[in-house]
């Protein structure tokens, strides 16, 4: 097995062992999400399957805080679809909470180039010019990164 897919096998096995304990935040989970992990590449997203689990998990969570906080941690586990990034949104109440899992999720989605597509899971226009102008900005950093690497 190739060291990638080997692993990204073994990313989707931590994410689904991670899930398959209790409802609420272990110490565990509420740690990952204060990981600032910038940039991330995965070759695809979670599969149908390990994804309907996840997001059955987090429809059942009470509080949108929860929501939101695994949510994160879900996507700092595994690659994950714009499409899926949206799905995850759309289960959030508050309009904050979507735009602030959108930014998240950004660094983690493996289609970028469809990311445009999580603007439609918001209320308010305004907050998907939002989310351009800060994955307009994110871009520009990596550029410059990767510009300041090369030298």
């Amino acid at each position: 097995m190739k060291p990638v897919l080997l692993f990204f096998a073994l990313t989707v096995f931590a994410f689904n062992s991670s899930f398959s304990q209790g409802s609420r935040l272990s110490s565990k989970h509420s740690s990952c999400v204060a990981n600032n992990i910038t940039t991330v590449s995965y070759l695809q997203p979670l599969d149908e399957h390990s994804f309907c689990l996840l997001y059955g998990r987090i429809k059942n969570l009470t509080f949108d805080s929860d929501r939101l906080n695994e949510s994160k941690c879900a996507v700092t586990r595994g690659g994950f679809s714009a499409q899926q990034v949206k799905m995850l949104m759309e289960l959030m109440h508050f309009e904050s909470s979507r735009l602030e899992f959108a930014k998240y999720a950004y660094a983690y989605v493996c289609d970028r180039g469809v990311y445009a597509i999580v603007k439609e899971a918001f209320t308010f226009s305004l907050s998907g010019d939002e989310l351009d102008n800060y994955i307009r900005r994110s871009d520009v950093k990596t550029q410059n990164l990767r510009l300041t690497t090369l030298d």
